[in-house]
């Protein structure tokens, strides 16, 4: 049986490292260097992006002061760590005293959601509206791989609007 002076410690210790553990793995974590290979779990089972696709690149160019690349990565990473960071201050001040959340920051997190609801829409379209797209649906995820028992890597590194490398026998 846990005591509550060491649960309420562990909780402090979890809240108040974690904006900064974030800060600090996107400033020294560069997924560029994984040359096209996905670290999503979502794009590796199902070949299809996820809901917060290109956040942890947003992230890393944010805590880079690249405001611009951020934005192309994932056009609401500025205002989601905005949310964190006020999130956070709310955390830390809950530690420490009753605090109830303000009236407005149900409808601010649902406004948030939805935002990201309908930019993941726009990218699905996107992403069926190319071939890319339909070569990840069908041939590059987990599911596929295990019908298929294909256990290749099939993550090429190119961009979906570039050629394949061409082998140099």
């Amino acid at each position: 049986m846990k005591s509550g002076k060491s649960s309420s410690l562990l909780k402090k210790i979890v809240v108040l490292s974690s904006l900064p553990a974030l800060l600090a793995v996107s400033y020294f974590f560069n997924p560029g260097t994984l040359q096209g290979t996905p670290i999503c779990i979502f794009k590796i089972t199902l070949g299809l992006p996820c809901l917060g696709c290109g956040l942890t690149r947003a992230f890393s160019s944010m805590a880079d002061l690249h405001f611009s690349a951020a934005i192309h990565h994932h056009f609401l990473s500025p205002v989601i760590l905005l949310f964190f960071f006020i999130w956070y201050g709310a955390s830390i001040y809950r530690l420490f005293r009753e605090w109830p959340s303000p009236p407005w920051w149900r409808t601010a997190v649902t406004t948030l959601i939805v935002s990201m609801l309908v930019l993941w829409s726009g990218r699905m379209v996107m992403f069926f509206s190319s071939e890319h797209g339909y070569n990840s649906l069908l041939k590059q995820n987990l599911i596929m791989r295990i019908v298929r028992l294909d256990w290749s890597n099939t993550w090429e590194p190119w961009e979906e609007n570039s050629h394949p490398p061409l082998d140099n026998k």
